[in-house]
Parts: structure tokens; C-alpha cells; sequence
């Protein structure tokens, strides 16, 4: 019987992880009118106060700020040694009035507890994934479905990892950003213990910010930086009910695509040729794109849609599928995996849609000069060093798209 009991736990706690992570959210929003939350928020976002809740959710929305500032006011702004009427407090106060189960009141102790640090992926193994708190060298074992489906080994995260009774659970990601970031994002995590708790998350945000506008690619004349960088944005899904009704009722609109029962690809040309992809898996909703700018536009596009609000944006460095040197740094599932939902992306309503580096010709429009077949080609070209880690199919079906353009 008690084995049955430990086999359950995982569930137990992250369905009320789930439950406490939803009500303070929906606690600290509420909050948006008090004169102290406007006032913290403009210490996190090193300004004046906010002069409205309108203002500061205007602010959050512009900037993609949800999944950075709500965790800090709920669980960081302390607001200094001399604050009289601290934001944190009464909005914890307020959740331990709803929460009265065992899990529940655990999961709340936790994460007034939690402050976020800087991990690396060390491995991901079934439901697990295995994290290096990069401060102490520690090895955590996280028990999180979203790290399985999307995390790379050497990825480094601005994260918070919250521990209920022995089990590791990811409460948020507030940046994701490539292995080559490593070596910076390690001298400010040294850092972080003689650190106040209110100061931690916005200097990390800060020296990740730094440390990925070093490394971004040069955009190269076909790919840009499509080529070399992928966004996901995870949202947290209290009615899956809800959200499928919300696809249905797009896809019908002609807003997206149906490509299988639970991932629908969105039609929008302005998101070039690779476009955007839309994945529900039980209590997660996935958006993930590689073109330049894509993300800002399903930010701006994607929360209306789906009543939903992004808790983390990860990015991804796509080299290895283009570098057959470094293919060794991620697992030859991995590999196949993303290629395959790169590919798929980029073959979808590729014909018609108008592309950047074609002048805002479409690529059915281009291959009518010689000058457009030889960029078109080329492009596809670039296409195909992907298709030789996503499986033969695909290349066939990239030769497939070439005749047909050619033919026309």
C-alpha cells in the first residue's frame, strides 16, 4: 500500500502545485490596483510607480513581463528592511485563507521559501529531467512533463525549482537561453547568496539579457535568424476543455491549421517561412516558433485567442541541426524530433507565402525569374541539411515542393 502512496505523490503535488500556482496568479492581478503593488512593480522594473493597474498591465502585456514579474510580487518583494505594508505578505496571507489541504498548504510553504537560481540541464530520462545549480554544482532531479518535451542538455535557465517534501517541482522559467551562455550566467550566480531576496530575479534577468545579446547570430541572406534560434512560450491550462474549444473555433475562422488532434499550425504570413506550431499536452499548452519576430506577434495574438497568459518563454540554439559537429551535444531522439517540427513548419503554406527575402514575393511568384529560382533553391537547399537529421521523408517531400515550383 505504500508503495502505491510514493507512485502517486509526484501527481498529488503537482496537481496542487497546479491549483496554488492558478489562484496566485489570479491573486496578485487582482492586487494590480494597490498603491504598494504599483509601487513595487516600478522597483522591479527600475522606474517610477505605475500610476494605474491599467498602466502596469499594459506594461506586462507590451513586454512579456507575466511570467517575470508576477512570481517576483508574489514571492520576492519584500519591499526593504523598512516597509510597513509589504505586497508579498498580504497576498500570501490572502492564498493560505483558500488553501487548506496538506499538499496545497505544503506547496504555498515552498514557495514563499523559493528564490530563483541559474540551472543547466544536465539529462532528461522519462519524466525527469536532471538540473545543475550552477552556484553549488548540485544535481537536482525535477519532476516536470514540460523540461521532457523541450529542454536540451546544456540549456541554461533563470528558474525557480521549488522542493515539497523531498520532490523537486519547476514553478517558472523567467529565461531560457543557449549552452554558450554558461560561463557568464555562472559568475552572477556565485553572486546570488549575498544577494536580497527582492534584488535576485531582476539581476539575473539583467546579465541573461546581456549574455544572449552577446551570442545572437549573424543573420545569414536566406535563413536569418530563423535559422538558428526557436522561441516556446508555455502556458499553464486550468480547462483543456476550454482551450480545445478555442482551437476549434480558430481553425474554423481559418486562424489555424489542424495537424494533428492536439497541434495546429498557425496561418499567418507574416511570420515567413517558418511559421508557428500550437501543441495542447494535458495541463500545458506549447506555442513554439523560429521566425524572426514570430514571437512577439503570438504574444500580442495568442492570449486573446486562447484566454490564457504565457508563464514561461523559453529559447532554444537550433546550431546543431544545421552543424553536423555538434549534433553529438543532444540525444539522436532529440535531434529527430525538433528537425521534424522545424521541417514541418517550414514546408507549411510555403508556396504561397510571401517571404522577406524574396522583396515580399511569394516563393510560386519568385521561380517565374531566374533570379528568384536560384534564391528559392537556395533556400531550399538550406532546408534539406535539416532534412538529414529529420528522416529521408522529409528531403523527399522538399524535392517534392521543388518540382512542383519549378514545374509551374
Amino acid at each position: 500500500m505504500q508503495s502505491n502512496v510514493v507512485r502517486l505523490q509526484p501527481h498529488l503535488l503537482r496537481a496542487a502545485h497546479l491549483r496554488v500556482l492558478v489562484a496566485a496568479v489570479d491573486q496578485a492581478q487582482m492586487a494590480f490596483d494597490d498603491a504598494e503593488v504599483l509601487v513595487a512593480a516600478g522597483r522591479f522594473f527600475g522606474r517610477d510607480a505605475f500610476s494605474s493597474a491599467d498602466t502596469l498591465q499594459h506594461w506586462l502585456d507590451e513586454h512579456d513581463a507575466h511570467a517575470q514579474f508576477l512570481p517576483w510580487l508574489l514571492w520576492d518583494a519584500n519591499g526593504g528592511a523598512d516597509a510597513i505594508d509589504v505586497p508579498q505578505h498580504q497576498l500570501v496571507k490572502r492564498l493560505r485563507r483558500q488553501f487548506r489541504s496538506g499538499p496545497e498548504k505544503s506547496v504555498l510553504k515552498a514557495l514563499c521559501a523559493t528564490r530563483p537560481d541559474v540551472y543547466a540541464v544536465a539529462a532528461v530520462d522519462g519524466k525527469t529531467t536532471t538540473m545543475e545549480r550552477l552556484r553549488d554544482r548540485v544535481e537536482i532531479v525535477v519532476h516536470e512533463p514540460v523540461l521532457r518535451s523541450m529542454a536540451a542538455v546544456g540549456e541554461v535557465f533563470v528558474a525557480r525549482v521549488v522542493e515539497v517534501g523531498g520532490l523537486h517541482l519547476l514553478d517558472a522559467v523567467h529565461a531560457s537561453l543557449p549552452a554558450i551562455c554558461r560561463p557568464a550566467m555562472l559568475r552572477v550566480a556565485k553572486r546570488l547568496e549575498a544577494m536580497p531576496s527582492e534584488r535576485r530575479l531582476p539581476t539575473l534577468l539583467n546579465a541573461a539579457s546581456r549574455s544572449l545579446n552577446r551570442v545572437r547570430p549573424t543573420p545569414t541572406r536566406f535563413a536569418g535568424p530563423a535559422g538558428r534560434m526557436r522561441w516556446t512560450m508555455v502556458f499553464a491550462v486550468d480547462d483543456a476543455e476550454r482551450v480545445q474549444e478555442a482551437l476549434r473555433r480558430a481553425t474554423l475562422e481559418g486562424q489555424l491549421a489542424r495537424l494533428a488532434p492536439n497541434r495546429f499550425a498557425v496561418l499567418d504570413p507574416t511570420l515567413g517561412p517558418i511559421g508557428a506550431t500550437l501543441r495542447l499536452s494535458g495541463t500545458r499548452f506549447f506555442a513554439a516558433t523560429s521566425a524572426p519576430g514570430g514571437v512577439t506577434r503570438l504574444r500580442s495574438g495568442l492570449p486573446p485567442l486562447i484566454g490564457l497568459q504565457p508563464q514561461a518563454t523559453l529559447v532554444r540554439d537550433l546550431e546543431p541541426l544545421f552543424d553536423a559537429r555538434r549534433r553529438s551535444e543532444w540525444s539522436s531522439s532529440e535531434l529527430q524530433s525538433v528537425a521534424r517540427e522545424w521541417m514541418g513548419e517550414c514546408l507549411t503554406a510555403f508556396q504561397d507565402t510571401a517571404q522577406p527575402w524574396l522583396d515580399g514575393a511569394t516563393p510560386r511568384e519568385a521561380v517565374r525569374t531566374a533570379d528568384g529560382r536560384i534564391r528559392v533553391k537556395a533556400w531550399l537547399s538550406h532546408v534539406e541539411v535539416v532534412g538529414e537529421v529529420a528522416g529521408p521523408g522529409y528531403n523527399t517531400a522538399v524535392q517534392r515542393l521543388w518540382r512542383e515550383l519549378a514545374d509551374a
